[in-house]
């Protein structure tokens, strides 16, 4: 045997530690999820989902006075999200798309709460659409 045994261990334990610091590092546990901050929901408002569909990939926003409910920064088919509304006095919500592609396009809007379609509505346009869908409880 040449060389420093002493030597050799240091340098193959060396060696050990720097090929198992990224094993180490991808077995640990990772920190806990941070809680999504759960919708309000009590007596007066109820949590629903928000269902979009297109006929052709849009940009599409729609909105209540509250503020933006759903937003594309790239077109999309289909988008949804979950959001608080008033029980006994929905808000009306302003909804807008643009297509690239040209002729008549079609955007249908859903709101489900509980498996139940509480709203159902399709609108049609020719490149550019802003509408207000009033909401009957």
């Amino acid at each position: 045997m040449r060389g420093f045994p002493l030597l050799r261990f240091v340098l193959v334990a060396l060696g050990l530690c720097v090929a198992g610091f990224p094993v180490w590092s991808l077995t640990r546990p990772a920190p806990p999820a941070v809680p999504q901050t759960p919708v309000r929901t009590d007596a007066e408002h109820r949590e629903v989902e928000l269902v979009v569909n297109t006929s052709t990939p849009a940009l599409v926003r729609i909105s209540s006075p509250d503020g933006a409910i759903l937003e594309t920064v790239t077109p999309t088919s289909s988008a949804s999200a979950r959001f608080a509304q008033n029980a006994s006095a929905p808000d009306d919500l302003v909804v807008s798309a643009r297509w690239e592609a040209g002729g008549e396009q079609a955007l249908r809007v859903r709101i489900i709460q509980n498996e139940e379609t509480l709203l159902d509505r399709t609108l049609w346009a020719e490149g550019e659409l802003e509408d207000v869908i009033g909401f009957q409880p």
